[in-house]
Parts: structure tokens; sequence; C-alpha cells
């Protein structure tokens, strides 16, 4: 909703413009004294500087001077013709900036109390059982629909795991989420190394996935207290152990094992 300058590329970066205006000064005769300042850019001008993104260095929020200083120059070499050049809006945010955000949160937390409250959301724990204490979460079907109702276009990350694998289902999302962490440990197949990256990928909830450091739930069902849990598009879950991960990596490596004997 008020998103870091560090964090925008391209036109994101690029919002106003130079502009010079003389005025009479007052404390010098009358004569007249140039002054400089911002100006929004109008329709014509954001296309004119959107077409020469290619050609210009490319823009984001955490450019440096001399990064700023060529792209400046390379689009008055672009425009000898123009008066003025885009003022780029990247590095520290401003105070302003860092207060709207704020204020964007706090509104935010409260909408989604008041839903929770309504009983709009349910917060979920180990297992998906309902839950109200710090460790609760949204389920990921209920979270992205409150974030549509709230006009955001939401990217499932399991989107990835069906161009991967194909059609999306249980099984092959979770294979997805193995794979990228068996790939960010260089393709090490390493319990050691694979189950803390994965458990990683939980925590920022990439591929679907969510981590269980609760053992309620896990004592009814004989699972071991910490789980990695892939919630499906259906809305079902499933539990990935320490030992179920070890599991499927002997699989793998035996299965590389065998196709390099072939070869």
């Amino acid at each position: 909703m008020v998103p870091s300058r560090v964090t925008q590329e391209g036109m994101e970066c690029i919002r106003t413009r130079t502009a010079t205006l003389y005025c009479p000064d007052p404390q010098n005769g009358g004569k007249a004294r140039r002054t400089t300042f911002e100006q929004y850019l109008t329709e014509s001008e954001k296309l004119l500087i959107a077409g020469q993104l290619a050609e210009l260095p490319a823009v984001h929020g955490a450019m440096s001077k001399y990064q700023q200083d060529a792209f400046l120059r390379k689009f008055k070499q672009l425009n000898p013709k123009l008066e003025w050049v885009p003022v780029l809006r990247i590095g520290k945010d401003s105070k302003i900036e860092t207060q709207s955000r704020d204020l964007a949160r706090i509104e935010q937390l409260k909408a989604i109390r008041s839903a929770i409250e309504a009983g709009d959301l349910t917060l979920v724990g180990s297992g998906h059982v309902p839950a109200n204490h710090p460790g609760a979460v949204l389920p990921i079907l209920q979270a992205k629909r409150y974030l549509e109702r709230c006009g955001f276009e939401v990217t499932d990350s399991r989107a990835a795991a069906a161009h991967m694998f194909g059609k999306l289902s249980h099984r092959n999302s979770l294979d997805a989420a193995i794979e990228a962490a068996v790939e960010a440990c260089h393709g090490s197949m390493a319990l050691a190394e694979v189950w803390p990256v994965l458990v990683g990928m939980a925590i920022e909830s990439h591929h679907g996935l969510s981590y269980d450091s609760e053992d309620a739930d896990s004592a009814r069902r004989a699972l071991p207290k910490h789980t990695i849990s892939y919630e499906g598009s259906d809305g079902a879950v499933e539990k990935l152990t320490r030992e179920a991960l070890r599991k499927r990596l002997d699989r793998r490596a035996e299965a590389l094992a065998r196709r390099s004997a072939r070869q």
C-alpha cells in the first residue's frame, strides 16, 4: 500500500520532473530570479520516459549517486531539446512516507481483527485447528480472498510449482518446494542442509508452506513437534516431517544414481 522506495523499479521511481520559474526579486531591484521546483509528470511525459527506459540505465530504488548521474546524462542525450529532467524518487523514505506506512499497517490490522471478530476470517493453528494465539495464522484461501476484497492482485507462489510440475496438486507443489530447497543448497540432498532451508521457506510462506512448532495436534496424530504443512488449493493439508523428508531425499538420490549408472 505504501511501498518502500528501495523496493521500487522503473516508472515507480519516477513521478515528477524538474520545473523552472522566473520571478521578480524585490530584494534585487525586481530582477528576475530563477526558481526550480518539482512538478508531477503529465501522461505524455510519462509515456516519453517509459518508452525510453530500455535505452536508459536501469532505474531502481537503491541506485548510487554515480548511477543516478549516468541515468540523467543519458536522458539528456536522448532528449537534448527538453528543458527538464526526471526526478528520481529513490533512497531513504521520507518521514511522511514512513508515517503513512505505519498508519496503513495499523488500519489493516484493525480491519483484519474486525473481520476475525465478525467471523469472516478464521485463525488456525497446528493442523489447521481454529485457534487464537500469537502463532495462529490465516489459511491461504481466506487470506487470498481477503486481499482481493481489499483490491489487491494476488499472485500465488504455488503457480511456480504448476509451471514446474504441470497440473497444480497437493503432492507436486510440495515436491516443487523441496526441489527449490535442494537447488538453494546447491544440489545437496543432505537432510541437515535441506530441512532448515525448507523451514525458512515455510516461515516466509513460499510455495504455500507453513511451519508448525506447536505440539498440541501433533501429539494426537503421533507426529513430531516441528512439522511443515502444505495447504493445497482444495484446502486439504499435508504434513511433512523430518523423517518423511529424509525418505524423499533418499529416493531422489537413488534415482539420480540409477540415472548416472545408465548414462
